[in-house]
């Protein structure tokens, strides 16, 4: 990506940021106000630049290029010699709520009701 021709557009960097994001197709036509195959015009023409082929691969030579930053990617400082490390999340926290009671939608809910 050093020539003129290969550097990614503003949008393009819009798109590339909320992909690293984790955000769908459709959520990022919906959060720039795009449709869904605008979206993909630009995913093809940033693959294409940063000579990739996934979401995963562009995300990764993103934060390699620091074009987008990742929260946790920075490098940890080691603790000091004779103390010990903590763990960044107690085991009590773990696994976290979300997993332990899944998202009921709402037919599912109208199909339990009719079953009783």
């Amino acid at each position: 990506m050093t020539d003129n021709d290969d550097q990614l557009s503003e949008r393009e960097l819009e798109v590339l940021a909320l992909v690293a994001r984790g955000l769908s197709n459709q959520e990022i036509a919906r959060e720039l106000v795009i449709s869904i195959n605008t979206v993909k015009v630009h995913l093809r023409s940033i693959f294409e630049k940063m000579g990739v082929q996934s979401r995963t691969e562009a995300t990764l030579e993103a934060i390699r290029l620091k074009l987008v930053s990742v929260p946790g990617a920075e490098t940890a400082v080691p603790a000091p010699v004779g103390v010990e490390e903590t763990p960044a999340a107690a085991e009590e926290d773990w696994p976290p709520p979300r997993l332990l009671q899944p998202e009921v939608r709402s037919w599912q809910r109208l199909v339990a009701l009719g079953a009783l």
